[in-house]
C-alpha cells in the first residue's frame, strides 16, 4: 500500500526528480547480498 501512496505523491514530478527521491530514500540503508538471496519460505521461489 505504501508503494501506491508514494507513486501518488510523486505523480507530478518528472523522472529525474523521482529518481532523486528514490536515492534520498536509500541514503543510509544497506542491503547485504546474503539478505538479498536468502530463502524467504515462499513456494513461488521468489526471494524476499
Amino acid at each position: 500500500m505504501q508503494e501506491f501512496a508514494g507513486r501518488h505523491n510523486l505523480r507530478e514530478q518528472d523522472t529525474i526528480d523521482m529518481m532523486g527521491a528514490v536515492v534520498l530514500g536509500m541514503d543510509g540503508k544497506r542491503l547485504k547480498y546474503e539478505e538479498l538471496i536468502r530463502d524467504n519460505g515462499l513456494d513461488s521461489g521468489a526471494r524476499g
